[in-house]
């Protein structure tokens, strides 16, 4: 009776939280009134747009009745869409003109109101044209429940600790190589080595590693099996701090746990405990933010032959002003309007008579598959980074499209985008180990929309990342098969 009473408690909490769902909307007035409630900048055109992410927003939610595992890729694209344009949107509106806002966007200390304006029409646009398919596929499919963990007296302990221990000199063996030859740094010039093995040690580090962890997590979240779940966690964690040390990147450690994340929304153990986890990952994040920054800011500087003062760095990023910064930082690191509104811009006064605004550029549909030409375009033509320095811009989710197809184009390929997606998460659905490898794709489609670096170099280290860890799980940890569906019948 206690069982039933708790399975009760929990579906009247999910149900609960389907109905305050709508409250979201609440979150679209201000742009809806933005005129009225006096937004610099803000006009007609703009409470326009207001009703247009209204609309798209009503229709998501009306399409998002049903449970979690159907809809998680929905809202991981429209956290994207609201972190990177509409929430970006007022803090720019705020904040152009201001010295603050010059000191965190100084690529952009050229723009003004009428940019912010022009570039939230066409947010707008691909929001619209995201939210209308994604809801449509939503009401036309459903997503069945998830197979469950296999029981622990089913696991080989042993073989998940030896698999743990190999992943992890696997990951350190790869950042000993990123620092011996020089690749995969930001901030400095990337070598290439022979037969492309560079990229074969930045995989595995940033596909495969993390595809392993949140596995292991699962088939071990069980009582009889607590200690290989602690060294999962144990091992995850130590990967992500040395690979966002090596690597400067200051979103390393919320990216490697958002697939953890994303397995506890979807196996329904998001707890109290794990909640806290969740913030202490995110306050360490934004402690280590100024750190990391300082130090992508060295190795540029070292770079150019420039002297770069670590003490005083050091200072400024542990000062109140450096973690306010790192606050702001962390919150806005979603590429969005930011890079519309240099896109716009080039697109408008780019000299090139082969840049079109208004259909897709067939020279530039390449970039969809190698997405390291769009960073370069991106860099160095749209932003105007000098050509010396050793940096990246990425376009975001819809600036990489509009690049490639200007405003139609975006918006065509903005549905065929959300479709594929929608069919992956649907076939995936049905695997005997859906839960985690629906949570590795969800975290794969927010680091790849938030960025929007495009290529066929992610998808395919995603698929064979599925692949291997279905193999090597079903091989060496899981004592009895499971019936064989979906992506399983490709892996035998």
């Amino acid at each position: 009776m206690v069982i039933v009473s708790r399975v009760s408690q929990t579906a009247e909490r999910r149900e609960a939280i389907r109905e305050f769902r709508w409250l979201i909307l609440l979150g679209m007035l201000p742009l809806l009134f933005s005129e009225t409630l006096g937004i610099p900048g803000a006009n007609q055109i703009s409470s326009l747009c207001g009703l247009g992410w209204m609309l798209g927003t009503g229709l998501l939610l009306w399409a998002s009745d049903k449970p979690i595992r159907s809809n998680l890729w929905v809202w991981t694209i429209f956290f994207v869409f609201l972190m990177g344009f509409y929430v970006k949107y007022f803090a720019f509106a705020f904040g152009i003109g201001s010295p603050v806002f010059d000191l965190l966007m100084p690529e952009l200390m050229w723009a003004d109101t009428k940019d912010l304006n022009d570039a939230l029409v066409w947010s707008t646009v691909g929001f619209l044209a995201f939210s209308l398919t994604a809801a449509v596929m939503l009401r036309i499919s459903s997503v069945c429940a998830l197979a469950r963990a296999p029981r622990p007296e089913l696991i080989n302990q042993r073989a998940v600790y030896w698999i743990l221990g190999a992943t992890f000199v696997g990951v350190v063996g790869s950042l000993v190589a990123a620092l011996i030859f020089g690749f995969g740094q930001m901030g400095l010039e990337h070598h290439e080595l022979p037969l492309h093995l560079d990229a074969v040690f930045t995989r595995f580090r940033i596909s495969l590693a993390p595809a392993i962890f949140v596995v292991a997590l699962w088939i071990t979240d069980h009582k009889l099996t607590r200690k290989v779940w602690a060294a999962s966690l144990l091992t995850m964690i130590a990967s992500a701090i040395l690979d966002a040390y090596v690597r400067g990147s200051r979103g390393s450690i919320v990216l490697a746990f958002l697939p953890l994340i994303f397995l506890w929304c979807l196996s329904g153990t998001y707890t109290a405990g794990r909640k806290a986890l969740t913030l202490a990952v995110v306050l360490l994040t934004v402690v280590l933010f100024p750190l990391f920054t300082g130090l992508r800011g060295e190795r540029i500087a070292s770079g150019q032959g420039i002297d770069y003062d670590q003490q005083t760095a050091a200072k400024q990023a542990t000062s109140s002003e450096g973690i306010g910064l790192s606050l702001d930082q962390v919150a806005g690191r979603i590429v969005g309007i930011d890079s519309m509104i240099e896109i716009r811009h080039y697109m408008r006064t780019a000299p090139s008579p082969d840049v079109s605004v208004t259909t897709i550029n067939p020279s530039r549909l390449a970039w969809l598959a190698n997405g390291s030409a769009m960073v370069i375009f991106m860099t160095y033509s749209v932003v105007g980074i000098p050509e010396e320095i050793v940096e990246g811009r990425s376009p975001g989710f819809l600036g990489g499209l509009y690049l490639v197809g200007g405003t139609d184009g975006m918006v065509i390929l903005t549905v065929l985008f959300v479709l594929l997606v929608a069919l992956v998460w649907q076939r995936t659905a049905k695997h005997p180990y859906a839960a985690p490898l629906l949570a590795y794709i969800a975290s794969a489609i927010l680091s790849y929309t938030e960025e929007g670096v495009y290529g066929l170099e992610n998808p395919i280290s995603t698929l064979l990342a599925v692949l291997i860890v279905i193999w090597l799980f079903r091989r060496f940890v899981v004592g009895r098969p499971a019936r064989t569906t979906g992506l399983e019948s490709i892996s035998s």
